[in-house]
């Protein structure tokens, strides 16, 4: 990737969050892991937050962050990539819908992009639905338009339904 334009690369906003273990530890461990092999360019990272878990509240609290990334993987193979970045940091697969992880990591939004299939859905379906996604979204770039949706993430901020505490947490990340 190293004479590929970054011009030429397609945005990506990632949510990572973690709850079991180190948690910042983890976060940075997966920023790391996605620029090898060099097919992503992270470009900014937003503050971390300590959040309330959402869908399964009997279990530790996570650490979230958004990060702003280009990329010259196409939608899926960077799926791909997540998914075993997950695993290299210790989530297994077949894990439980919503169970504590070291790892989560989420394509929010892949360019322009609409994807809606059983394995992909680009915008992130319920990121809409999450403080813990459209907080860390907001800090980075709050009046990017969410494709399919036509709204920025301020407005949609603004009206979110999720009223789990978000907090700005005292680590810090760095790219």
């Amino acid at each position: 990737m190293a004479n590929t334009s970054v011009e030429l690369l397609t945005n990506v906003y990632l949510s990572l969050g973690s709850n079991r273990g180190d948690r910042n530890f983890h976060i940075q461990q997966a920023i790391k892991l996605l620029q090898r092999p060099k097919v992503t360019i992270p470009i900014a990272v937003s503050p971390l937050y300590e959040t309330e878990p959402w869908g399964n509240p009997q279990q530790p609290w996570f650490l979230n962050c958004v990060l702003r990334l280009k990329t010259n993987l196409k939608p899926y193979s960077l799926f791909k990539r997540l998914k075993a970045i997950e695993g290299e940091l210790g989530r297994p697969p077949d894990s439980a819908k919503w169970a504590p992880r070291a790892i989560d990591l989420d394509i929010l939004i892949y360019g322009k992009q609409l994807i809606n299939t059983k394995t992909l859905k680009i915008p992130h379906p319920l990121m809409s639905q999450r403080r813990f996604v459209l907080q860390p979204l907001a800090d980075l770039e709050g009046e990017l338009i969410i494709p399919g949706l036509n709204q920025t993430v301020n407005e949609l901020l603004a009206v979110c339904p999720d009223a789990g505490r978000v907090e700005l947490f005292a680590g810090e990340l760095c790219l």
